[in-house]
């Protein structure tokens, strides 16, 4: 088994099998000292986010930071971790730190390199006169995890988060990357991708007689780890962030398959250059979830004035300025008065009252939330060209909402090379060239109309999700397997060149009308269902309630590599979406129409009657 050490790791068995104890360490550093030859990162603020996620979960929170999390420092904490842990326990461990190969010491990787993380006390190379190695390596990490495991038992979980990353340098990249590819003491010809080994580790004590273990991966060995730029203005790890906001979520669901789909779905808006990748020991029912109302209830933690409260939850929770609430007493079946969150923060939301309330039955009331207008983040361009090129190319951007002229964290850069101009991705592959710079006016719209918009849908559409109907179709994949088309127990990667087939069912209790949009790495958005067929009419393209469907067409996969967004919506009205796909005009105004659950305009066309929308995500990974 090969595992990258650009990783987030996650035994999810968290909140039921282990009914006792639940400790969370958690390890963080940002500013590395300047003579260590590491780039800073935003570690702290990882922690500063989950921190408060893992205490809501029940769980102690204890932080090394920056120089507490020394070797020495790293390994006093784990000690006192086992230590403390008792059978049937849930042990988190969570690392926001660089990452590093190591020349091999015990001759137990086929590659010639161990795996290391990085503490705060250790140098990216060697140090003249260094006596020890200051690195924790994969080696003595997966012996304290089998430790852990054989301690607290089968009941028990070893839960370890891991937000590092060693498979690419940031000398050429904009952007901030966790790692380095220069291996430690050692100078290869080539990149060597690691054999990261925690799953594999193994033990005297039986498999059975373990405590869990599930791995969740941010990355193949091939890819890089970018950090993300979040609603709050600051960088997270792209997986830590999503990680604490599923887990911030009432409504997810406690089976791991399930669970690592919702990651997958946060990551390809966030992240959508990334593939993460599960293995686990067992495809288990993480804990036991009870029975909720349809209605999510948060209750009040303060209040400023009459009109002015707080709730506990914030971004993190899907809420965003402008959220309608409805306010209920205690019993919830008493509407005492509705208002709006005026101002969101990651963990907490102000809400503005329409009318004023006692502060004693303010403190005992709940909020609901109505209606959440989802808060899409804008395309992040940064313009590196002649003056009169990037004021003619700032005008469009300041014409369309879902595009923002940045300098710090770009997703797209526009840079002017000898008589012409690109379009730049953060790690430096050009996706868009203009070659003359005589009609400067002519060459800003070109660019923007066939370079920054279609990626501009691409990157709205990705996030996207919606549940006016209440619907939810399970989608299982056909593939090809000597001649014959099986089904796959869970999303499979594929490679370039290979079929497959889709089956849906329908798993609510109305009739229901189906797209099927496919979002390429490349940003290419095509309509796979309905097929382009003349003769195909709308009715072609419905599954009744409690129907499974085996869709006819087979869909051979072709280049570009990466990772695809396939979204299914699902509608109970026949619509018409070729105002959202074609054409360059009204583009962020059809998104933003369909994205504030408007069925009309120049997003989508009803057909017949009024249309409710549900959306869905499947993430796919291609391979050459």
């Amino acid at each position: 088994m090969e595992l990258f050490f650009c990783l987030v790791f996650c035994g999810l068995n968290v909140f039921g099998l282990a009914q006792n104890q639940r400790i969370s360490l958690q390890i963080g550093i940002s500013q590395y000292p300047a003579a260590s030859g590491w780039p800073s990162i935003h570690g702290l603020n990882d922690l500063d986010l989950l921190g408060g996620v893992f205490q809501q979960q029940g769980f102690a929170v204890r932080q090394l930071r920056e120089s507490e999390a020394s070797l020495e420092g790293i390994r006093l904490a784990l000690d006192q971790l086992y230590a403390d842990a008792q059978i049937g326990a849930v042990v988190h461990l969570h690392f926001s730190t660089h990452g590093q190969q190591m020349v091999d010491n015990n001759r137990d990787e086929f590659d010639g390199f161990d795996e290391a993380l990085i503490p705060f006390n250790a140098p990216v190379r060697p140090m003249p006169g260094q006596q020890m190695e200051l690195h924790l390596r994969d080696d003595e990490l997966q012996q304290r995890i089998i430790a852990l495991r054989e301690k607290i038992g089968s009941k028990g979980v070893v839960w370890i988060t891991l937000d590092a990353c060693h498979s690419g340098t940031a000398t050429r990249l904009t952007g901030n990357f966790r790692g380095t590819i220069a291996p430690y003491d050692a100078k290869p010809s080539k990149h060597i991708a690691p054999d990261f080994q925690l799953l594999d580790a193994h033990s005297t004590v039986k498999e059975e007689n373990l405590a869990a273990l599930v791995i969740f991966s941010a990355t193949t060995a091939q890819e890089l780890n970018q950090e993300y730029y979040a609603p709050n203005g600051k960088l997270h790890g792209s997986l830590s962030f999503a990680l604490a906001q599923c887990l911030s979520e009432p409504d997810f669901s406690p089976y791991v398959h399930s669970f690592f789909d919702r990651i997958r779905f946060r990551l390809a808006a966030i992240a959508p250059n990334q593939t993460p990748q599960l293995e686990t020991t067992s495809n288990i029912q993480l804990w036991q979830k009870e029975h909720k109302n349809e209605r999510t209830f948060l209750p009040i933690v303060k209040v400023w004035d009459a009109q002015t409260v707080m709730i506990g939850a914030g971004y993190l929770n899907g809420l965003y300025l402008g959220a309608e609430v409805i306010l209920y007493a205690e019993d919830t079946k008493q509407v005492l008065g509705a208002g709006k969150i005026s101002d969101v923060t990651m963990q907490e939301a102000q809400i503005e009252l329409t009318q004023g309330i006692p502060a004693a039955q303010l403190l005992k009331s709940l909020v609901s939330l109505e209606r959440t207008p989802k808060n899409f983040q804008a395309l992040r361009v940064k313009l590196q060209a002649d003056v009169p090129f990037c004021q003619q190319l700032r005008q469009l951007i300041q014409s369309e909402t879902g595009i923002v002229e940045v300098n710090d964290y770009p997703q797209l850069i526009v840079a002017q090379v000898n008589q012409g101009y690109q379009l730049v991705l953060p790690d430096g592959n050009v996706i868009y060239k203009l070659d003359t710079k005589q009609d400067v006016a002519r060459n800003a719209k070109d660019l923007f109309n066939v370079g920054i918009l279609p990626r501009m849908k691409a990157h709205f559409l990705r996030q996207i999700e919606m549940d006016e109907l209440g619907v939810v179709f399970r989608a299982v994949f056909y593939t090809n397997q000597n001649g014959v088309f099986q089904p796959c127990p869970i999303t499979p990667i594929f490679k370039i060149g290979e079929s497959f087939r889709l089956e849906l069912t329908n798993t609510g209790g109305q009739n229901c009308y189906f797209h099927l949009l496919d979002i390429q790495s490349n940003d290419l958005i095509s309509t796979i269902v309905p097929t382009h067929n003349p003769y195909s009419k709308p009715g072609d393209w419905i599954i009744k309630a409690g129907e499974t469907k085996l869709l006819e067409p087979t869909w051979r996969i072709t280049p570009p590599a990466g990772t695809e967004t396939i979204k299914i919506l699902v509608s109970n009205q026949p619509i018409d979406l070729s105002g959202l796909l074609g054409g360059d005009q009204g583009v962020s105004r059809g998104i933003t129409s369909l994205f504030k659950h408007s069925i009309s305009g120049q997003a989508i066309t009803v057909l017949g009657g009024q249309a409710a929308l549900s959306v869905q995500t499947i993430v796919i990974t291609v391979k050459p």
